[in-house]
């Protein structure tokens, strides 16, 4: 156990352990707290930047209640009314029946045997004259075929009489079934009908209607008229209450998406070409500018620092190839980047950045460029971490086959993608706009 001074309030004090810095966890807590009064007390380095545009959407209107009052049949009329609509039906269905029987019976106790007399007729004629050229011999042939069908009639009809009069008898013995259970349902039919005319038809309730007229005022296109709700006469219909759910209790990292909707993001309010080119990014997006030697990448990254300067914020351009050259001098003067707030730089190595520009000093660095001063990813992400506040404008040097020298991980981690080739610079990645978007870099 070594002794050592408290943090917080300066009282030696014999910690149990080595890296213990307070004396008391009432002297660790007030610590804490004052550290965060401190740090929220001062100001952040976005609180200098101009033109910047609230992405906050603004939340939808809540719909108004209309309350009003209707008549709805009663649970108890609804229920005797689907009874007596079971009843009726059945009732329905075996008078159906019955007629159906009755029909039925009626052709069965018409059917009669003259067809067997005719038929013996003709059958006796043709007997008698196959080609029935003798009239003679026809009706000699007929009178015996007469006599015949008669023969043969009287041989079956006690057999027909016997079949139609079980037929006869089957169907009266269902039709007197149908009239059994007729008897026993009318009178119930009767009396749930006559429940139901006593029993209180309507009663008087209470619903809420949401008024849409004012979302719709705030979302309709100005230029078109948008058809008035008619409102609907057709009865309420009772719907199952959704179940909701309580928050999950977890880690902070989790939210849900209504807190995503109310977040709120800034970014910058580019004008004029910039706009075009870039769109609105946010306020620490991260650029990378690609491009072969002489096609203009830095004079495109000394114009863009210098629209920055003049109207947004506080600039510095890491010159890391040329430093303080007359050249870099003649590049800044040609394009009229002189400003108060653009500062330059003459940094060689990731290590004299880390060294010379101190976290929440400036709103935009660039540096020109990451192949000299061997900055590969794993750098550029610390970087990222050191300088979260402020936005990065990279810029790398392309092989001949117009690849970015180095890793491809800095791009793919970038907001932004930038090529400049023949004094055209072209958007190759991005998040905020669609790519394809070309500016020329020596247009006067």
């Amino acid at each position: 156990m070594s002794q050592q001074a408290c943090l917080y309030c300066g009282e030696e004090f014999i910690g149990k352990r080595s890296d213990a810095k307070f004396c008391t966890s009432t002297c660790k807590a007030k610590y804490w707290e004052e550290k965060k009064s401190d740090e929220s007390a001062t100001p952040k380095l976005s609180e200098g930047l101009r033109g910047i545009v609230d992405t906050q959407p603004k939340a939808p209107p809540k719909p108004t209640t209309i309350i009003k009052t209707i008549q709805v049949e009663t649970e108890v009329y609804q229920k005797a009314k689907v009874e007596v609509e079971a009843i009726q039906t059945s009732v329905r269905r075996l008078e159906a029946q019955k007629t159906a029987l009755l029909k039925q019976g009626e052709e069965i106790a018409n059917r009669n045997g003259g067809i067997f007399y005719v038929g013996g007729a003709l059958a006796g004629a043709c007997i008698a004259d196959k080609e029935c050229k003798d009239k003679g011999k026809m009706l000699l042939g007929a009178a015996v075929g007469l006599f015949g069908g008669f023969i043969a009639d009287t041989w079956d009809a006690k057999s027909r009489e016997a079949d139609k009069q079980k037929g006869l008898q089957e169907i009266a013995k269902k039709i007197k079934e149908i009239d059994v259970c007729l008897t026993s349902i009318r009178p119930v039919a009767d009396k749930m009908q006559t429940t139901m005319n006593l029993v209180p038809r309507y009663e008087t309730k209470t619903i809420h209607i949401p008024d849409f007229s004012s979302f719709l005022q705030a979302y309709s296109p100005k230029d078109a008229s948008l058809p008035l709700l008619k409102e609907s006469k057709a009865e309420p219909v009772l719907q199952r209450k959704a179940v909701i759910l309580p928050p999950p209790q977890g880690s902070e990292k989790i939210i849900s998406s209504e807190a995503l909707q109310g977040m709120d993001y800034a970014m910058l309010d580019f004008q004029g070409k910039w706009n075009a080119f870039f769109g609105y990014p946010s306020l620490n997006f991260h650029c990378v500018l690609t491009g072969m030697s002489g096609e203009g990448k830095s004079t495109f990254a000394i114009q863009f620092a210098s629209y920055l300067a003049e109207n947004f914020g506080r600039v510095l351009y890491v010159s890391g190839e040329e430093g303080f050259s007359k050249t870099f001098k003649d590049k800044f003067i040609n394009n009229n980047a002189v400003s108060p707030d653009l500062y330059v730089a003459d940094l060689r190595s990731y290590d004299e950045i880390v060294k010379e520009i101190l976290p929440d000093t400036y709103h935009f660095i660039f540096i020109d460029s990451l192949d000299n001063m061997r900055i590969d990813a794993e750098k550029m992400k610390q970087l990222r971490e050191r300088y979260k506040e402020s936005a990065l404008i990279t810029i790398s040097q392309s092989t001949k086959d117009g690849k970015m020298r180095g890793s491809y991980e800095i791009v793919h981690d970038c907001d932004i993608g930038v090529k400049v080739e023949s004094g055209v610079a072209v958007t190759t990645k991005y998040r905020f706009k669609a790519i394809g978007m070309e500016m020329k870099v020596f247009e006067s």
